[in-house]
């Protein structure tokens, strides 16, 4: 069991590291993203809806320099706590082990939670703008 956990770890530093670079706000704020924070009720269960919700919220048309234009992406995501659902225009991050990822309302970044795994049929490495694939509860 501590065999696993340490090569997740292991594969989560070095992909943040930025030798896969997904976004160039492993830790840094992207300031971009606040104005494009909204509270929602539910995020979308499916491919279908997500693409309409992406569509809706336009993340392409935002003037940022947090990474590039192509990986600041559409995200519907919980808080820390899984109070509530966050939509927001930000950097991706892969996400590795099956951890849900959150939208830190302080940091203004993307971060997994490891306190928290997803279910249903969630890849163990994947982009955090697709984490509709997952489910959260």
């Amino acid at each position: 069991m501590p065999f696993k956990k340490l090569i997740f770890f292991c594969l989560h530093t070095v992909m943040n590291l930025r030798l896969f670079p997904a976004s160039n706000t492993t830790e840094e704020a992207c300031f971009q993203s606040i104005p494009t924070i909204s509270i929602v009720d539910h995020c979308p269960k499916d491919f279908s809806e997500w693409m309409i919700a992406k569509d809706i919220k336009q993340c392409y048309w935002i003037s940022q320099k947090c990474t590039k234009p192509e990986r600041f992406e559409y995200h519907c995501l919980p808080d820390r706590y899984h109070k509530q659902f966050i939509e927001v225009c930000a950097p991706t991050k892969w996400i590795v082990g099956m951890n849900c990822p959150f939208y830190d309302m302080e940091k203004h970044i993307i971060e997994p939670n490891y306190n928290h795994k997803c279910k249903g049929q969630c890849p163990q490495y994947y982009c955090s703008s697709s984490v509709y694939e997952c489910k959260y509860h």
